[in-house]
């Protein structure tokens, strides 16, 4: 599902390195195991959640 290791075709970027830190996955439409959509949609919503108290 994911590579592992460094990318070959990796530039530094100041901007970029916070966003461009993974490789393209091997198989980008593989399933997902329903523990991690769980654990990402309420890590997700607990985020969206502070962020809407401070607005």
């Amino acid at each position: 599902m994911y590579n592992e290791g460094l990318d070959p075709q990796a530039d530094a970027e100041t901007a970029g390195a916070l966003v461009d830190q993974f490789q393209a996955p091997l198989d980008a439409d593989a399933d997902v195991e329903d523990n991690w959509v769980e654990d990402a949609t309420r890590i997700l919503r607990q985020i969206e959640d502070s962020w809407q108290h401070k607005v």
